[in-house]
């Protein structure tokens, strides 16, 4: 079982990690790069998520360590944001976090009830700002409510049956692992149909030739 001081010397790491992370994905949807223009969508994606959840169950405390995280990461991340081999090595970094955090979780000590409220809370939290920040309609996707409904209800039973913190890796991959197949199967049988049809029409082609000319012959004998 993976100790508690252990996660919480890694938040450091996954805290400034994800700033970087933010900003790039702020960018990549057109705000520009500057530190007026990204500080307040910034801010809005690191906290508000969390504190909105607090109006659930308060778990959340903004303290200076949070802001000094947050500020050294932000400041990094204006410089770092472009960089491909930055982003490269830091693209695994929000899968790797979801493990700790869902194990921390699990081992948490905190009631049940409230405690899965206030990680819903600030999940669906997240999708109605980033929906906002980046100026697009509403939408919780299916795969989105899947997920979440898999992966608490899953730490539910771990939590329940007190078993092992690396069953936690099953639950939070399990559902995007299905979909990626269902896609790669939905591609591969839309190429099948397309080849298909290309065989079809490529079959179809000599026919038509060959009526075309036995129509322009039968009007050649009757003239």
């Amino acid at each position: 079982m993976l100790r508690s001081q252990d996660i919480e010397r890694l938040n450091y790491v996954f805290s400034i990690a994800g700033n970087i992370l933010t900003t790039k994905n702020l960018v990549d949807e057109g705000i520009s790069p500057t530190i007026t223009e990204l500080l307040l969508p910034s801010l809005l994606l690191s906290f508000g998520p969390k504190l909105i959840a607090n109006t659930i169950h308060t778990r959340y405390q903004l303290t200076t360590e949070s802001i000094i995280l947050y500020a050294v990461g932000f400041i990094l991340s204006v410089f770092l944001y472009s960089n491909s081999f930055v982003m490269f090595l830091l693209r695994e970094v929000p899968h790797v976090s979801k493990f700790f955090s869902l194990v921390a979780l699990k081992n948490s000590k905190e009631n049940t009830f409230l405690l899965l409220s206030w990680n819903i809370t600030s999940n669906l939290a997240q999708i109605c700002l980033k929906s906002f920040v980046f100026k697009k309609k509403l939408k919780i996707k299916i795969e989105e409510l899947l997920n979440m409904v898999f992966v608490y209800g899953g730490i539910v039973f771990l939590r329940h049956y007190h078993l092992h913190d690396y069953y936690v890796i099953v639950i939070a991959n399990i559902i995007p692992i299905m979909y990626k197949a269902i896609e790669a199967i939905l591609r591969a049988k839309n190429k099948k149909a397309e080849g298909k049809a290309e065989n079809v029409a490529e079959e179809e082609k000599p026919a038509k030739k060959r009526v075309k000319r036995k129509a322009s012959v039968s009007a050649k004998k009757n003239k």
